[in-house]
């Protein structure tokens, strides 16, 4: 099974958080055992609330491929009060072996009260998939001290676990478990 990204994702599942206009996000993922398999992506928005993900895939299993990813963030999540709604479609061109997934995701924000986290948010997801995401799907996000979160994620088809650290204001490496996985990555966010 490929690790694949959509728009706006903890990892592998997306969620109701959707970049602001003129945001864009570059993420790279390699397995540790075997680096000839990795996953890079581009994301970006359109507009107030559309999220294009363009992802390319070297998986020995799967091959590679190239596919795209669309969401609609119908709401934003309003921190403490009111969840954020997106839908989607990973895989827009059936290009990859999940084929494609439409889904609808919840997204709630919770504040984090102290001096190091005034701007942190600690994000819950809930949604519901068909196609490769067959299900209901939850992910996490938890800061725990300034630029370092713990992450995770459940789908129909695995669990995974990681922690990141941001050394430099939108430059954020990762490393993850996804079953008996071990990923290591880097992700690149900015406006423009």
């Amino acid at each position: 099974m490929s690790v694949s990204a959509s728009a706006d994702t903890i990892v592998t599942t997306p969620t109701a958080y959707s970049l602001q206009a003129g945001e864009f996000q570059l993420d790279y993922l390699s397995y540790v055992k075997d680096n000839s398999r990795w996953l890079g992506s581009l994301e970006f928005s359109v507009g107030s609330f559309i999220e294009i993900r363009a992802t390319y895939e070297d998986l020995p299993a799967s091959g590679r491929a190239a596919s795209m990813d669309v969401q609609y963030g119908i709401t934003q999540p309003i921190p403490e009060y009111a969840p954020g709604l997106a839908v989607g479609i990973i895989d827009v061109f059936d290009e990859t072996d999940r084929g494609i997934s439409p889904y609808v995701a919840f997204t709630s924000q919770l504040n984090i009260y102290s001096e190091w986290a005034k701007k942190e948010r600690a994000q819950f997801t809930l949604g519901f998939g068909i196609g490769g995401i067959r299900g209901l799907f939850l992910n996490f996000y938890l800061p725990v001290f300034r630029g370092i979160s713990l992450f995770g994620e459940h789908d129909t088809h695995a669990r995974l676990l990681g922690i990141e650290v941001e050394p430099a204001k939108g430059l954020v490496l990762r490393a993850m478990s996804r079953d008996s996985d071990t990923l290591i990555g880097i992700q690149f966010r900015r406006m423009f």
